[in-house]
């Protein structure tokens, strides 16, 4: 598998890769994430035009999988709620990450290469989402607490650090 920036002919098989997820996430009792059109074209070319959009090719070329990753801070992670951070250190995020199902191993090539990239990674997901929760913590992601997004919405947030 190969990581590169995503480009803007990418945008139609990202939200492709996005529904995916979504239909995984329903099919595994997750009925509230992602939902509204959210994550949208526009949240796709955000994320391109902040140079932070990221997809992830299989062996023939395909993409299999798509996030947003950037080293800086996220206003949501300032406070945490029934826990702490690990370390206040500067650290990298990682949003909106889909893999199609089928390919095994993906969520784990993404969140690993991210970690590669700064060594101090910092992601949320939502309390439904066991599979994402399960491969956090199978990657050696620490649960740390609550966070709030912008929209008040709570989310379960992990750290991984060297």
């Amino acid at each position: 598998m190969h990581i590169r920036k995503t480009v803007e002919k990418d945008i139609e098989r990202v939200l492709e890769i996005f529904d995916a997820a979504k239909k995984f996430m329903r099919q595994n009792g997750n009925m509230n994430q992602w939902v509204n059109g959210y994550p949208s074209k526009e949240d796709v070319m955000l994320d391109i035009n902040n140079d932070r959009s990221y997809v992830v090719e299989d062996e023939n070329g395909e993409l299999v999988a798509t996030f947003c990753y950037f080293v800086g801070v996220d206003p949501t992670y300032n406070e945490i709620y029934n826990g702490s951070w690990l370390n206040d250190k500067p650290y990298g995020v990682v949003h909106r990450i889909a893999v199609e199902s089928q390919t095994k191993g993906t969520g784990s090539f993404c969140v690993n290469w991210c970690f590669e990239q700064c060594g101090n990674l910092k992601i949320d997901t939502h309390e439904d989402n066991f599979p994402m929760q399960n491969m956090l913590k199978k990657n050696g992601f620490t649960q740390c607490g609550i966070i709030y997004l912008e929209s008040g919405d709570e989310r379960v947030a992990f750290q991984k650090s060297k």
